[in-house]
């Protein structure tokens, strides 16, 4: 038996502590909405909160300090998020699909690419 077929396999691995050589992807993303948390939220909020989870694979509580994020949907202090994705969620997932995901340096080019895009 040859195994599974279906597993993505790294055939071009490089000797690097530069270049990441696992990469994560996904086909498809599940989220579940608790109806009882989501009192005073427009479904065009809850549906860019949605969005920005699903493509950059946030965590629920992730630290998001004071940025102008649709993230901060939920957050029990903080009721102020914008009406739906902000230029900064805009500019946070361009830079995230644009970024080199091989390299550790990602961040930092995550950063520049944001400030680039949000600075007049």
């Amino acid at each position: 038996m040859k195994g599974n077929l279906n597993v993505p396999v790294n055939n071009h691995a490089e000797p690097s502590n530069i270049v990441s050589n696992e990469i994560r992807s996904f086909a498809s993303v599940v989220v579940v909405i608790d109806s009882g948390h989501t009192q005073g939220v427009s479904i065009d909020q809850l549906a860019d909160y949605v969005a920005m989870v699903g493509l950059a694979e946030t965590e629920h509580n992730m630290d998001v300090s004071s940025a102008p994020t649709v993230l901060r949907l939920f957050l029990a202090s903080d009721r102020l998020a914008p009406s739906g994705l902000s230029a900064w969620d805009a500019a946070f997932l361009r830079a995230l699909y644009r970024t080199d995901q091989r390299t550790v340096l990602q961040r930092y080019w995550i950063m520049q690419s944001m400030v680039q895009d949000i600075s007049p």
